[in-house]
């Protein structure tokens, strides 16, 4: 039977032992050195605890890059029952050290390049409990300060994710860092349904395209701007044999343009689009190839709209609290992502603190990206500003360029068709082209 239905009571330990009893020589994990199976991890990862079978109930930093020994330690975590604060590798050494005092964990763990580094920072654990379940601390984003650690269960990580017979096997390439709320929901994915997890050296768009064409993916989620980053420079015929099945795309909004793009290059799959955050979890799932979501799910019982805004009612899949706070998620978030309705849509149109003010007028920088892509010759595009001591602040483009469209056309054409299309205060004044528009860590649009 293929009925997918969603997961009751989450444990890696307990998927680890029935994807190792159901399929043991199936793949379970591939990166850049060496492939394992489900039988070769579950004794890759029974070494490890007996290994560290001395901590059990303690308090752990792991601080992961992407590799098959760092995804080993998510299970080593589960099966001693640690209370695990992640911190994604693009930290450095001493970060994820400060990180683990302000926490007031008892140990770090790092593996580079294959060893293995355990830093003990309190060796005095008499206040701590034995019988606490497993918690799991991701970072925030610290899009509006510095990131806070949202503190999860296994189950409200994994709790949205449906089990199926037909996704035994599967490829799901990580396109995010594995420490995060997106990357986490890859590698569940995986584990859950006893497929495959493909793990990039780095997770950046050129190692991505060389894994989905020749790596035979089948599940790709990725931000829009990762995707558009693959598609760059590639031709139709690319993606003829390809085997991918599912795009879910998450992170940040996915424009129409996107969506169609998708659709020009890779029609044979499914495309989604999940509008998700750490401390919340996955909140919205749209499945139509189109921008924005139904109007109708604004019930005011889970969302409504206030003063443009998009306000949301924390959902059983919520984390329980920032770490080391009482503080939880009140009972309506508001996520400051600005929405319109337009056809019967909810469309997202830019995020509160994006907003730029030029001579008193707001300027949504979304609104001028989406605009902008519409011209044959951008290849990407992000819109960033510029102090000015007369209009507050000037609009200035940052985009990439199809090869061999020169710069100076390109200021000319985007000059005049912003003034066609877009109002005044929203024209660009100033330009760079790049080979290409800055990311974040996270395959983001960098704006700041």
């Amino acid at each position: 039977m293929n009925n997918s239905k969603g997961v009751d009571e989450i444990s890696l330990i307990n998927c680890l032992t029935r994807n190792m009893d159901v399929t043991p020589d199936g793949i379970a994990l591939t990166d850049k050195n060496k492939s394992l199976s489900w039988m070769e991890l579950y004794q890759l990862v029974n070494g490890l605890v007996n290994k560290y079978e001395h901590m059990v109930s303690h308090q752990v930093v792991l601080h992961l890059s992407q590799s098959i020994d760092d995804v080993a330690l998510l299970f080593l975590s589960d099966a001693l029952n640690w209370q695990v604060v992640l911190v994604p590798s693009y930290y450095g050494r001493e970060d994820a050290l400060e990180v683990a005092t302000s926490c007031q964990a008892q140990h770090a763990i790092s593996i580079r390049s294959g060893k293995e580094t355990i830093t003990t920072l309190a060796s005095d654990v008499s206040n701590r409990s034995n019988t606490q379940s497993p918690s799991v601390c991701l970072m925030t984003s610290g899009t509006t300060g510095k990131p806070k650690l949202a503190k999860h269960t296994w189950q409200s990580l994994g709790g949205n994710i449906k089990q199926s017979d037909r996704f035994r096997g599967e490829k799901w390439l990580l396109g995010y860092p594995i420490a995060h709320f997106a990357g986490m929901q890859v590698f569940l994915q995986s584990v859950i349904n006893a497929g495959q997890l493909i793990i990039p050296s780095d997770i950046t768009p050129d190692s991505g395209r060389k894994l989905v064409l020749e790596a035979g993916v089948n599940y790709l989620n990725a931000t829009p701007t990762y995707l558009r980053q693959i598609l760059a420079g590639t031709k139709l015929d690319d993606w003829v044999d390809t085997g991918i099945k599912h795009i879910t795309l998450g992170g940040e909004i996915a424009d129409q343009l996107t969506l169609d793009l998708i659709n020009q290059y890779i029609p044979q799959a499914r495309v989604s689009h999940i509008y998700a955050s750490t401390e919340l979890g996955a909140l919205i799932r749209v499945d139509d190839k189109k921008e924005g979501f139904p109007k109708h799910l604004l019930n005011e019982e889970t969302l409504k709209i206030v003063d443009e805004t998009l306000f949301v009612r924390r959902p059983k899949n919520a984390m329980q609290c920032y770490l080391n706070s009482d503080k939880g998620v009140s009972d309506w978030v508001n996520t400051r992502d600005l929405v319109r309705l337009e056809d019967e849509r909810v469309k997202f149109v830019g995020r509160c603190d994006d907003v730029i003010n030029v001579g008193g007028f707001k300027v949504n920088p979304v609104v001028v990206e989406n605009k902008l892509r519409q011209l044959p010759f951008i290849r990407d595009v992000v819109i960033t500003a510029k102090k000015s001591s007369l209009a507050g602040n000037l609009i200035k483009v940052i985009a990439s360029l199809e090869p061999g469209f020169e710069a100076r056309d390109a200021r000319v054409e985007i000059s005049l068709f912003a003034k066609s299309k877009l109002p005044y205060f929203m024209v660009p004044k100033l330009f760079e082209f790049v080979d290409e528009v800055p990311m974040t860590y996270t395959n983001k649009l960098k704006r700041g």
